[in-house]
């Protein structure tokens, strides 16, 4: 499915969703205790496997996005097989996001 974050009447992420799974969430667990251990701060909310799409800025007609989004909100895009993992700084700048890789992950 596609969603928010944040919410309709002020969007900043939009998102599509990733099936969860043990080792989606164990890999995730590794993640976050790592970056902690390096002094880097992490998320304190519940962990939700998505693609981020796009950020928003500003938006003329948030009901209208609602509405695409909501249409595909039970719709699986696509199913691929994940080999790698990169971690990304999110580093947000006046003229765009610039993201920086951290690391890669080999899965197989």
């Amino acid at each position: 499915g596609a969603g928010v974050f944040r919410n309709y009447r002020d969007p900043r992420i939009i998102w599509t969703g990733i099936q969860s799974s043990d080792k989606l969430i164990k890999l995730n667990e590794l993640i976050t205790a790592g970056l902690r251990e390096n002094g880097f701060e992490t998320e304190e909310r519940e962990f939700n496997p998505h693609l981020t799409l796009g950020r928003i800025k500003s938006i003329r007609d948030p009901e209208d996005l609602k509405k695409a989004l909501e249409s595909y909100s039970q719709t699986v895009f696509q199913t691929v097989k994940v080999n790698e993992i990169i971690l990304f700084e999110s580093i947000l700048m006046q003229t765009g996001p610039l993201y920086k890789p951290l690391g890669v992950f080999n899965l197989s």
